[in-house]
C-alpha cells in the first residue's frame, strides 16, 4: 500500500493509534477472526518493507517499536545490501532513520544486471524486522517504486513462526524469504507466530488475492492438539478454496516439519495424524495446481538444524528447508 508517498510492501492496511500507524499484514475484518494470540502476530512485520526511490537529498523516516527498547532494520539498494556502515540501521520507541539515494549507482546497476536481479537499485527497501513496529512518518523528498523497478512475480507464504523467520536471526534468512530471493519473487508473508490455525476466513482472504504468483501453505505445527477431524476440515477448506479459485496458480501444501519436540511426547501422535491429514486431503481433492510436501523431507538434515526449543529451525535448518523447497518447486514452476 502507499503511505506518505512511500510504498509499505506486505502491508495491506494501517491502523492510526496514539503512537503512530500500526502495519496490519491482513486487513482488521480478517484479524479479528483469528485466536487471541494471532491477533498481534499479524501487527508483527514479518516479511514487511518499506520501498522508496529518492527523488531529494535524504529521506527521514520516524519509527516507534512495541515490544523492545531497539529494534534492527536493514536497507537495500534494490537486491544489494547497503555497505556495512549503512545496512544496519537501529529504530528506538521514539526514533528515526535516514537514507539517501545510493553511492555509485553504475556500479550497483552493472552488478544487478550481471546478475539478472529484480529490483531496480535505486529502489531503497528497507526491510523491517519480524517484531511489531509502528510508523510515525515520512520526511523528505521520494515516491513509490514503479512497476518496472520491482519484481514481476510474486510468492505468498502461508505457515507458523517457521514461515514468519523465528530463529533465521535475520528476515532476509527466512526460509520463505530465500525461495522468493532465488525465483526472483517479491515475497508476501504471512507466517504468524503460535496462530497459523487454518481459520477459514484466512483461507478466503488469500483466496480472494490476485496479487501472487504461486504459494506455499505450511499447515499444522501451530494446530497441535486440535481435534483431528477439525484439523482435516480446516486443511480441506484452505487448499480447496485457495487452489480452487487459481486453478492456474501452483500451491505448495506443507505438511508439519521435522520436529525434535515430537520424539516421545503426547504431542507426537498428532504431529503424525497431521501429516497423514495433509498427504490425504492434497490427493483426494485431486487439484492439478496442488502439490504436497513432505515436512519431514524439507528439513532433511533433522536435529542438526534444530534450535535449543527443539520446534524452530536454526539457521542452518532454514537455509537447508529453503533448498529443498526450491528443489521441489523447480520441478513445478517455470
Amino acid at each position: 500500500m502507499i503511505f506518505k508517498n512511500i510504498e509499505l510492501y506486505n502491508v495491506s492496511e494501517v491502523i492510526k493509534t496514539e503512537e503512530g500507524y500500526d502495519m496490519l499484514r491482513v486487513p482488521q475484518c480478517v484479524e479479528q477472526h483469528m485466536s487471541e494470540k494471532g491477533q498481534p502476530r499479524n501487527r508483527y512485520s514479518s516479511g514487511c518493507e518499506i520501498r522508496l526511490v529518492c527523488t531529494g537529498d535524504e529521506v527521514k523516516i520516524k519509527f516507534g517499536t512495541k515490544t523492545a527498547d531497539f529494534l534492527f532494520v536493514y536497507v537495500y539498494y534494490g537486491s544489494i545490501p547497503a555497505g556495512w556502515q549503512d545496512c544496519r540501521k537501529v529504530i528506538t520507541k521514539e526514533g528515526e532513520i535516514t537514507v539517501t539515494s545510493p553511492n555509485d549507482i553504475e556500479k550497483l546497476q552493472a552488478i544487478t544486471k550481471e546478475n539478472n536481479f529484480p529490483f531496480d537499485p535505486n529502489v531503497v527497501r528497507i526491510i523491517l524486522p519480524n517484531s511489531p513496529c509502528t510508523i510515525v512518518g515520512v520526511e523528505g523528498d521520494c515516491r513509490p517504486p514503479k512497476a518496472e523497478e520491482v519484481p514481476s512475480s510474486t510468492y505468498l507464504a502461508y505457515g507458523s513462526s517457521i514461515t514468519h523467520g523465528s530463529l533465521s536471526l535475520l528476515p532476509m534468512n527466512s526460509y520463505a524469504s530465500r525461495i522468493a530471493e532465488y525465483f526472483g519473487a517479491n515475497l508476501i508473508n504471512l507466517g504468524f507466530a503460535g496462530s497459523a490455525l487454518l481459520e477459514p476466513e484466512m483461507a478466503d482472504y488469500i483466496a480472494s488475492r490476485d496479487d501472487w504468483d504461486f504459494a506455499s501453505l505450511e499447515m499444522g505445527v501451530n494446530a497441535i492438539g486440535m481435534p483431528c477431524d477439525e484439523f482435516e476440515k480446516r486443511v480441506r477448506y484452505m487448499i480447496s478454496t485457495i487452489a480452487g479459485k487459481h486453478p492456474d496458480k501452483k500451491v505448495f501444501c506443507i505438511d508439519v516439519f521435522y520436529l525434535y519436540a515430537e520424539k516421545g511426547l503426547d504431542k507426537e501422535k498428532f504431529v503424525k495424524a497431521y501429516r497423514r491429514i495433509v498427504r490425504k486431503v492434497t490427493k483426494e481433492l485431486g487439484l492439478n495446481n496442488v502439490v504436497h510436501l513432505n515436512g519431514e523431507r524439507m528439513l532433511s538434515i533433522g536435529s542438526a538444524g534444530i534450535s535449543g526449543d527443539f520446534t524452530h529451525p536454526n539457521i542452518r535448518g532454514c537455509e537447508d528447508i529453503a533448498q529443498n523447497v526450491i528443489k521441489a518447486m523447480k520441478k513445478h514452476l517455470y
